[in-house]
């Protein structure tokens, strides 16, 4: 097993803390002044940026196997599509819970559920894999 598993596994974990501490315990809202629905409209572009990441990720992971690069770069670029992947995946189930939530149907408007804990769960695993994908691509340039 090789030994830059441990840090990639810890990045999330230190940035979920890091964010837990930081932010205000309280809950968030997505939609922009409380508007009804207006991340639907941003949304797309949080997705297709987890996309690019996750092909840059994938794509620099199966590039390296086959330059016969270091594993350590192909363990990095993975990681970095994985928690794009995750990311792209948490993303899209909070906003679909916190809209059923905030916006039932019955019309009556409820509390957001969108906890300080979930936001720094979607901070981590997004910043997870821009961090990692970055790494991975500027090491196998480099290299």
């Amino acid at each position: 097993m090789p030994t830059i598993l441990i840090p990639i596994l810890l990045l999330p974990l230190v940035l979920w803390g890091f964010f837990r501490i930081s932010l205000a315990n309280t809950t968030f809202e997505f939609d922009f002044d409380t508007a009804h629905a207006t991340f639907s409209l941003m949304i797309g572009h949080f997705v297709s940026i987890a996309r690019l990441l996750m092909a840059v990720g994938f794509g620099m992971a199966l590039a390296s196997k086959y330059t016969h690069s270091s594993s350590d770069v192909i363990w990095v670029c993975l990681a970095g599509a994985v928690y794009g992947l995750l990311f792209n995946v948490y993303l899209v189930c909070r906003y679909e819970l916190y809209m059923h939530v905030r916006y039932p149907h019955n019309g009556m408007p409820g509390q957001s559920n969108y906890t300080v804990s979930r936001y720094a769960t979607t901070l981590a695993l997004g910043w997870s894999a821009v961090f990692l994908t970055l790494v991975g691509v500027i090491v196998a340039v480099v290299r």
